[in-house]
């Protein structure tokens, strides 16, 4: 549980204050990197996506070291590798679930596949997606004439809603606040 999990990492700062305090800032350093890379708008996606792989892959590390995974979260890190894909702990940790970061062009076989083996280890998976956090912005970066801007408002007012998330990747970098 959330309590035990939090006086364990508590007991193990006492205990190695240095370690886990530099833990820590890692951490935190991890999600400002994620953060800078997200509203990065002269970032190629495919790179990305690189970055947030290795983020991912590092937090887990670090979360490891804390001492806050379980072995179920580190079965679904290895089905997920085996696929090439990266994983790791959300929430408090202990077991309770995990995130997957999928290619942008993940075929419906491969997640099927992959959903089919982590359902095989005991694991229920969930697909979402993941949007800005409020307002997206087309980035100013990408060349636009006023007439783009126009015909993009009509097309956006005219799309039903399960076209939207492909109407607005074919329009080039969002920038999200």
């Amino acid at each position: 549980n959330t309590k035990s999990l939090v006086a364990g990492v508590g007991l193990k700062k006492q205990q190695e204050p240095e370690l886990v305090n530099g833990i820590l800032e890692r951490i935190q350093a991890i999600s400002d990197e994620a953060r800078r890379a997200l509203l990065d708008p002269e970032l190629e996606r495919s790179e990305l996506l690189k970055a947030l792989e290795s983020l991912i892959d590092e937090n887990h590390a670090h979360l490891v070291t804390l001492g806050v995974s379980h072995p179920a979260l580190e079965k679904i890190r290895e089905v997920t590798a085996e696929r090439g894909l990266h994983a790791k702990l959300t929430g408090a940790g202990g077991g309770g679930c995990a995130v997957v970061l999928l290619p942008d062009a993940i075929d419906d076989k491969s997640l099927n596949e992959l959903i089919q083996a982590l359902e095989k280890e005991g694991f229920e998976a969930y697909t979402t997606s993941v949007g800005g956090g409020g307002l997206g912005i087309l980035s100013p970066y990408v060349e636009r004439s006023n007439e783009d801007k126009v015909v993009a408002e009509e097309d956006f007012v005219a799309k039903p809603a399960v076209e939207l998330a492909q109407w607005a990747a074919d329009r080039g970098r969002w920038l999200y606040t």
